[in-house]
């Protein structure tokens, strides 16, 4: 994660010409329980300062090779460059000139370097080498000549009226192209102090979320990201050296997932037996009620769905376990399907659990 904080165009030769700072953002995760409400936190930023620098590549390049020198430009297709408004040369260069690009062909128009066009294929790529040293003396640094003229030569030749397809024929040879890359080096450090402050989250004494705090350099420049039970809003205060979580409870479905229901026969018939964990029955969720919604399935024809024979029934569940005692007839195969469902809770929804399904018995 990285932060752009200045651009500086530094020309201190032709090989390395821009410069700019970026800073690997810091992260940190927080846990919060019931009762926490504070943190102190400190994070360490690390800047690295990033070097545009043009080098020297070897490859090949294709240039055309004419046996009639005589084009002068005049039958190209230069997308009426010279003819247009000045605000649509660049557009029109950038097409006809292959290895120019928008960018450039800007500069060009913007300071009148190419006002004439050249009478050869020679005063053509003497003019092109002309007008990119003109804007690498104006700041500019951007090696297209070799792209023009070599690159791309063969189909600048022929496209802009300097050859035609049957005077002339590709010629490989090894070229130099300049092409821009990027160094980044370590340039130091700087600490960044946070405070946290916490409020209305609403936990369970076994519950906690894990909420992490990622910042940059700028005094805005602080995110979250929340895993857990709340969803927090963040305001930043302090000029950025205070934020304040505000905690809103997810509701959700009560969590069948860690409830087990198995079925067993007893002495007088079968007995289905519903197992939730004790720390869901430890006072915390005062008011509320956790509700089974029971009902007992033989297989269908061809052993295909539940065809239910008992239930469904309201099964009020006031302890971790739970029994039900079911009268059935013997000789086939039963299991028990069971949703959860908690009512007037704080921390869970109204809404019905997923069902789950016990072993099954003979």
């Amino acid at each position: 994660m990285k932060n752009l904080l200045i651009f500086i165009l530094a020309i201190s030769s032709f090989q390395v010409f821009g410069q700019r700072y970026e800073v690997e953002k810091a992260s940190q995760k927080i846990r919060i329980a019931q009762n926490d409400s504070r943190y102190n936190l400190n994070f360490q930023l690390k800047f690295y300062r990033i070097q545009e620098v043009i080098v020297p590549v070897q490859t090949t390049c294709t240039e055309a090779e004419c046996t009639d020198e005589q084009g002068d430009g005049s039958t190209g297709q230069w997308y009426g460059f010279y003819n247009v408004p000045k605000a649509e040369k660049p557009a029109a260069l950038a097409k006809a000139v292959k290895g120019i690009g928008q960018a450039t062909a800007e500069k060009i128009v913007e300071h009148n370097l190419l006002t004439f066009k050249p009478r050869s294929w020679s005063e053509f790529k003497s003019t092109i080498r002309q007008i990119e040293s003109r804007l690498e003396r104006l700041g500019y640094n951007n090696k297209f000549a070799s792209y023009v003229v070599e690159q791309y030569g063969y189909e600048n030749r022929i496209n802009l009226g300097y050859g035609t397809a049957s005077s002339c024929r590709t010629v490989s040879r090894p070229c130099i192209q300049y092409v821009l890359q990027e160094t980044r080096t370590y340039s130091h450090s700087q600490n960044r102090d946070l405070t946290v402050s916490v409020k209305n989250q609403v936990l369970q004494s076994f519950e906690v979320d894990h909420v992490t705090i990622t910042v940059g350099s700028a005094e805005g420049d602080i995110g979250i990201s929340t895993e857990g039970y709340n969803s927090y809003k963040a305001t930043y205060f302090d000029r950025g050296t205070g934020l304040e979580l505000d905690g809103t409870r997810i509701k959700n479905a009560f969590p069948i997932n860690e409830v087990s229901v198995l079925m067993a026969k007893s002495a007088s018939g079968y007995v289905a037996s519903i197992n939730v964990p004790a720390k869901f029955f430890n006072g915390e969720d005062q008011g509320s009620e956790l509700q089974a919604i029971v009902q007992v399935c033989t297989p269908r024809f061809l052993g295909l769905g539940c065809k239910v024979v008992y239930g469904p029934s309201i099964v009020k569940l006031v302890g971790p376990n739970t029994d039900i005692a079911l009268s059935l007839p013997t000789g086939k195969k039963y299991w028990t399907n069971v949703k959860l469902q908690k009512l007037g809770s704080q921390f869970y929804s109204n809404a019905t659990s997923r069902d789950k399904d016990s072993n099954t018995v003979k």
